[in-house]
């Protein structure tokens, strides 16, 4: 199966202050990470933003011909000029989500194929492209209103990896999480199962798995994920 990867850059983030895009963590930014991760999992990758933004970025960004910023202009955008049928969709802000999620997406697609948290990061057919369409000109944004019209398929994912950054205490919580050394009972970001490498500790054993973090919607700090029993009956 033969796929396109579009990467949502965004812009000046009125939450966080910045261009989120540009926020480096482990040594690459948010927009290198998330290219790279498209590379791995797709056919065919490119970005799509405000060309008027003109971010400072190691890749083409192709404007996605709107003055409307919302996540549904990025998701028309890249079906415009995707090459593929089927085009997998990633936010620059998801900081963490892998490859084999990508393309697990991917390969459920219908007319889309989303996680079971919301429709990004998710995958697309072109065939949806007319009633995102419609709904663009309609001034109808909501991303997650218009997967009604259309046929999904959703998975379950791994909570860890849909992390997304939304404030600098987001970034900050990250960075002090992936420069911890991981305790005997605290071996890595990673839920009993779940696929791929962890990226604190790059782990791809999943017996290591024994008290999964996630990052609080608050941003303000990494916790035990409530939905483990081995967390919640941690001290």
């Amino acid at each position: 199966m033969v796929v396109s990867g579009a990467l949502l850059v965004g812009g000046a983030s009125r939450r966080f202050g910045s261009p989120k895009a540009l926020v480096r963590i482990d040594g690459e930014t948010l927009a290198e990470r998330a290219w790279r991760v498209l590379g791995e999992a797709c056919d065919q990758r490119f970005a799509v933003g405000k060309s008027t933004d003109a971010l400072a970025l190691p890749f083409p960004v192709v404007g996605d011909v709107s003055t409307v910023r919302a996540p549904l202009a990025g998701v028309v955008g890249a079906l415009r000029v995707a090459s593929y049928d089927v085009c997998v969709v990633l936010p620059v802000d998801c900081a963490l989500v892998t490859a084999r999620l990508l393309r697990e997406l991917a390969a459920a697609c219908a007319d889309a194929g989303v996680t079971k948290t919301g429709p990004l990061p998710g995958a697309y057919r072109r065939r949806a492209l007319p009633a995102l369409e419609r709904r663009l000109r309609e001034g109808r944004l909501a991303l997650h209103d218009a997967l009604g019209e259309l046929v999904v398929e959703r998975i379950a994912a791994n909570v860890n990896e849909l992390v997304n950054i939304n404030t600098p205490e987001d970034v900050h919580a990250l960075r002090r999480r992936q420069h911890e050394a991981p305790r005997k009972d605290q071996s890595c970001w990673r839920t009993p199962g779940s696929l791929g490498a962890c990226f604190i500790c790059s782990s791809s054993d999943p017996s290591s798995a024994r008290r999964p973090f996630i990052l609080r919607p608050s941003g303000s700090t990494v916790s035990p994920c409530a939905s483990s029993s081995s967390a919640a009956n941690a001290p």
